[in-house]
């Protein structure tokens, strides 16, 4: 047997052992075929890549074959930064020598963006490696990871979902790879079943599922879901000691353990995911309400100051959002600080676009009815409980609405710190102030606080906040300039553009003192006067630009992402891949009025989304007059 072929057959069997979820066993194939590759233990990965590369011996799709296993292992022992640049550098290696892209590399690629909580980017390289997988293994891990993506992003996902249950039908439900996406699956559908209120059949499955050890996800789901008050009627037992045990498992099972003891490591929190950080903050808010010295109230507070952190350089994702706004109205209700000073800063952030989710909707109109409650409105009251009562999750013969309010009541009884929370939320709350002829503003929450006819207002916006902060430092600036830092749009086109600038100046005169100036002269915007009585805040970092502006994006002026300088906005990759989604081949042709139906938008948006894709190169116009018919281009948005 030649030695590539024993190459092979190491790599195989070390995929194999990766797709079964062993790690040592899949570690020791991928040595075996590594000291068959020859590979000189004295220099790093990425020149031993290189090398590999280079070899006319090696093929190009075995080479990077063993670069995702390398990169797997990595990855799965939580040296997640070695494992990104081992494969940032094989992608900077492959473009530069001109190899095509493979599975190997983009899969690896999509899951390293996954776990940076950048969704769209990790769906683009997903669809890639559709493209390129070849064989069951492949193509089945490819669509469970698309799935999660398109669950977080918002977008259609029957498809894609209604896809892998035919792939699996394909083996017999014996196989040991098979029952691993099989528990994938019902990941997924735990997790939808949550969303949807439907926690009886959540744990109803447990009891009777195969998946019931501690090294899979749904045992650490229902564990999760144990320790609210709510789910006290399904709580199963789980001795602190056997979780104290657990918690030296691999990364992902040993994070979940220490969220369920109160306990957080420095090592940890500095690599944590954004996803798992809104679930402790959830989790222990909730926890707080039935013991308040577990956890501590200062790990609950550095807990939420990182999640701000990690969250201005990210987009987040709609059950993230609907977690971490459901704890801060937890806090209002127990602390007296106004959610929406709170969930302003939240909402600034501008997550993905929301979803409805059942369970998070029902919870806030019972939080709605809590604190109504609290403050003796009988009128307001009386109209939130028939609200309440008409909810679909409220009808059921098993809810949880009793144990709610029982819970809270009791919580409120034994729990005098939460009122001390107050201060410790002090740098995340805009700072009060008193003076009618002060104007405070904060870019990086994107509000300004004013006052009118006698009364404290507070105006949420970023583009205005950040227009502010940018005229307070530089008197005159470009229109190009002022439109890229307050707008957000990279590509700056005076017709367009002008008219919202001019929309903006009109806003803020109204909130500056007279003597101060706004205007526009011959391309350039400026601000002549005194700034005396406008405060520029700036708390959480350091870089106010890095702030996004909130609100849905307008469809002719589709923004950049303030998050990073990309060529292509993930709001314009969004829409063009929910048309694909939506049933369309990739070379078929439409018309607009099918176009229109898809995306549930008027003539005229859709006419100018037509334009700016055909500008692009994405689709290519045929026909004329009523015969005007598009086709999606061969190459897919990068």
């Amino acid at each position: 047997m030649s030695s590539l072929t024993l190459i092979e057959k190491h790599l195989q069997n070390s995929w194999s052992a990766r797709f079964a979820g062993k790690l040592e066993s899949a570690h020791q194939e991928l040595l075996l075929a590594q000291d068959l590759m020859k590979f000189s233990k004295d220099v790093s990965l990425n020149a031993a890549y290189d090398s590999a590369l280079n070899s006319a011996s090696l093929p190009y799709s075995l080479v990077n074959s063993w670069l995702a296993l390398h990169s797997w292992v990595l990855r799965m022992r939580g040296a997640v930064d070695e494992a990104e640049e081992l494969v940032n550098h094989a992608y900077r290696k492959t473009i530069s020598l001109g190899h095509p892209s493979d599975f190997y590399l983009e899969f690896q690629r999509g899951t390293l963006a996954h776990r940076r909580a950048d969704y769209s980017k990790a769906l683009d390289h997903y669809l890639l490696a559709r493209n390129y997988a070849a064989g069951f293994e492949q193509v089945a891990v490819t669509l469970g990871n698309t799935l999660y993506a398109l669950e977080a992003l918002g977008l259609p996902y029957e498809l894609t979902l209604k896809e892998f249950h035919r792939l699996l039908l394909q083996k017999p439900a014996t196989d040991l790879q098979i029952k691993m996406y099989y528990e994938q699956l019902e990941v997924f559908q735990n997790r939808q079943w949550i969303c949807q209120g439907e926690f009886e059949k959540v744990f109803a499955q447990s009891k009777r599922s195969e998946f019931t050890s501690p090294d899979l996800q749904p045992y650490w789901q229902n564990l999760h879901l144990s320790q609210f008050s709510y789910h006290s009627h399904y709580e199963r037992e789980m001795p602190s000691e056997t979780l104290a045990t657990l918690t030296g498992s691999p990364p992902e099972h040993a994070f979940c353990a220490r969220t369920l003891l109160g306990i957080s490591t420095r090592e940890e929190m500095e690599k944590i995911r954004i996803h798992h950080l809104a679930d402790r903050i959830y989790l222990w808010t909730w926890r707080w309400l039935c013991n308040p010295n577990s956890p501590p109230l200062s790990e609950l507070k550095k807990c939420i100051e990182l999640f701000f952190k990690l969250a201005n350089e990210i987009t987040l994702s709609s059950e993230d959002f609907h977690q971490m706004r459901l704890a801060f109205r937890w806090i209002e209700l127990f602390t007296g600080i106004p959610a929406a000073e709170l969930t302003g800063v939240l909402e600034s952030l501008k997550p993905y676009p929301l979803k409805t989710i059942a369970w998070y909707d029902y919870e806030g109109q019972c939080l709605d009815y809590l604190i109504v409650k609290v403050k003796g409105n009988r009128e307001e009251l009386l109209k939130l409980q028939e609200q309440l009562l008409a909810h679909p999750l409220s009808k059921r013969e098993d809810h949880f609405l009793k144990d709610l309010f029982s819970g809270t009541e009791s919580a409120q009884a034994k729990n005098p710190e939460w009122h001390a929370f107050l201060g410790r939320l002090e740098n995340l709350r805009a700072p009060e102030f008193s003076d009618p002829q002060n104007i405070r503003v904060d870019p990086v929450r994107g509000c300004i606080q004013y006052f009118s006819e006698g009364e404290k207002k507070v105006l949420l916006s970023a583009s205005a906040a950040k227009a502010l902060a940018l005229l307070s430092r530089i008197s005159v600036v470009s229109c190009e300039e002022f439109c890229s830092h307050a707008l957000g749009f990279k590509r700056y086109d005076s017709q367009i553009h002008l008219p919202r600038i001019f929309n903006l100046l009109a806003r803020l005169r109204t909130l500056l003192p007279a003597d101060l100036k706004l205007g526009v002269k011959e391309g350039k915007v400026y601000a002549r006067g005194s700034w005396t009585g406008v405060e520029i805040q700036s708390r959480l970092t350091a870089a106010s630009s890095e702030v996004r502006s909130p609100g849905p994006p307008s469809l002719s002026l589709l923004p950049e992402s303030t998050r990073r300088a990309k060529k292509i906005t993930y709001q314009e990759r969004d829409l063009f891949r929910q048309v694909k989604l939506a049933g369309s081949a990739v070379q078929s042709e439409f018309k607009r009025q099918e176009l229109e139906l898809i995306l549930s938008l008027s003539r005229a948006s859709v006419t100018r989304l037509l334009e700016n894709w055909e500008k692009k190169g994405w689709v290519k116009k045929l026909g004329y007059s009523r015969n005007i018919r598009y086709q999606f281009a061969k190459e897919d948005v990068a």
